[in-house]
């Protein structure tokens, strides 16, 4: 590098300062962001290069002779040790929301199915950052939810339950009765209090890169791209299919040879057992697994069910 020490020793606490800024700046510490998904993680790393790119055109403009190979290690270092700090901060808040700390105390509105799909998932996964304290259906059912959460009103009372509940978001989902001028007027009513607004998509168990949003005339609509894979991405996918393939093959090798020496030394007859079976378009293939029976079996079969055949091979009137 050139310069002493003493100068990047400043440099490098400017850099920090301007940094922590940007990142702040740039909202990567939003407690809707933090402790769930890649978004988080991505922001991250964007703002970081962009501080950084920044830095390089600032330094260019001015002639401030800032050491390549400074730079060269500041960028990554400080990146991955940023990126592995919100992990371990991550796994601290997830610790605090499996305790029931830390999340954000929610009121879940739209109809009974839906509802009912939220709050099982939001139960479920005891890390959620959602706290569901209150559903607002269309007639108010108290048993709509068969005492999952309390039914606080209707869709038309969801303002008023969200304050008196003192809730912080406000989760809509499908129903017939939340027309686009309901939902709007919900939006209103909430905007004094500061209480969040968040639409719950019914679609579930979809990657969230596969999900985009298409703006429409007075429309927000949501594209879900097919899975396709094609080029570098389908190089890339059956380049890990085989390597992690091969590493599994290895790690379960040991108590694969353990399995096939038990079942050798405990009975006569070959370690594999080889039966037809029917794949996909229907082309039969031999399957193969450990033998757990007599090598001689399927001759038996007929004795072993004794002539009375039941679903899948099983006698009639199984003990067991």
């Amino acid at each position: 590098m050139s310069g002493t020490s003493a100068d990047y020793v400043v440099v490098s606490v400017c850099l920090g300062v301007l940094w922590f800024v940007a990142l702040s700046i740039a909202d990567t510490r939003d407690p809707r962001l933090m402790g769930t998904g890649m978004d988080e993680y991505a922001l991250v790393v964007n703002v970081t290069l962009g501080f950084f790119g920044l830095i390089a055109v600032v330094s260019y403009l001015t002639k401030f002779e800032l050491a390549r190979g400074y730079v060269a290690l500041a960028l990554p270092a400080g990146c991955a040790l940023l990126v592995v700090w919100r992990w371990a901060v991550r796994q601290t808040l997830v610790t605090e929301r499996t305790q029931g700390r830390a999340r954000t105390r929610a009121l879940v509105v739209g109809g009974h199915g839906t509802v009912t799909h939220i709050v099982n998932e939001l139960t479920r996964n005891a890390w959620a950052p959602y706290h569901v304290v209150g559903a607002c259906v269309p007639d108010g059912d108290e048993d709509a939810l068969a005492g999952r959460v309390p039914i606080v009103g209707t869709i038309a009372d969801a303002a008023r339950a969200a304050r008196e509940a003192n809730v912080e978001a406000v989760l809509v989902t499908g129903s017939d009765e939340i027309t686009p001028a309901i939902l709007k007027r919900l939006a209103w009513d909430l905007e004094p209090t500061g209480t969040d607004l968040l639409l719950a998509s019914a679609l579930t168990d979809v990657a969230g890169s596969r999900v985009h949003r298409r703006p429409a005339p007075g429309l927000s609509l949501q594209y879900v791209e097919a899975p396709r894979f094609a080029g570098a991405e389908l190089a890339l996918k059956r380049t890990f299919d085989i390597v992690v393939g091969m590493l599994l093959v290895v790690v379960t090798s040991v108590p694969l040879v353990v399995t096939a020496v038990a079942v050798k030394a405990t009975s006569k007859g070959p370690v594999l057992f080889r039966q037809q079976r029917v794949g996909q378009d229907g082309r039969p293939f031999t399957m193969l697994k450990f033998r757990s029976m007599a090598a001689d079996a399927e001759a038996r079969l007929a004795e072993v069910l004794g002539g009375e055949v039941g679903v899948f091979y099983k006698p009639k009137h199984d003990p067991g």
